[in-house]
């Protein structure tokens, strides 16, 4: 971003018989509210050049989170929570193995030769499944952060979808 010095060029436009020590101060005043807004937009600007650095990437968000947060010790972490492998459920005309499903509270009798030798499978509810995390930010239980900027901050960065949660450690 191009920087202009309003009061020196002020100065240098005066012609130089006007150049007085009150028309001088008058002019700086004049133009010490346009130099504050050129101020305020440039931190504005290196704000948002600064943020375009990071992306969705697990590394950036770490990043970003520990320099607005954490900038001395740099202690906060993102990890990330196992996910169960997905049970799908075929069609009768996909030519797959069969699968059966019965409840925990079902009789053993006479089919429990047919049942299949495994792990157990659960079906969930899709609310069940809507608490599910998909990764955890992990702060410091010593640092003194605003939940809300950190939230804020996560929520710039995470793909639309991801859920998360914040615990200390």
């Amino acid at each position: 971003m191009i920087y202009i010095d309003f009061i020196l060029l002020t100065t240098l436009l005066l012609p130089m018989v006007l150049r007085r020590t009150l028309i001088s101060a008058w002019l700086t005043v004049a133009t010490a509210s346009i130099d504050t807004v050129q101020t305020e937009s440039t931190a504005l600007y290196n704000a948002t050049n600064y943020r375009l650095k990071f992306n969705e990437l697990k590394i950036y968000i770490e990043h970003y989170l520990n320099d607005q947060h954490d900038p001395t010790d740099r202690m906060i972490r993102i990890a990330d929570v196992e996910q169960e492998q997905n049970t799908y459920i075929f069609n009768a005309n996909e030519d797959n193995e069969n699968l059966y499903i019965w409840n925990v509270d079902d009789p053993d009798g006479d089919d429990a030769d047919l049942l299949p030798d495994g792990e157990d499978v659960y079906l969930f509810n899709e609310s069940e499944i809507d608490d599910i995390e998909d990764f955890i930010v992990e702060v410091p239980v010593a640092l003194v952060f605003n939940e809300d900027a950190l939230r804020r901050d996560v929520d710039t960065f995470r793909l639309p979808g991801m859920k998360y949660s914040i615990q200390t450690y």
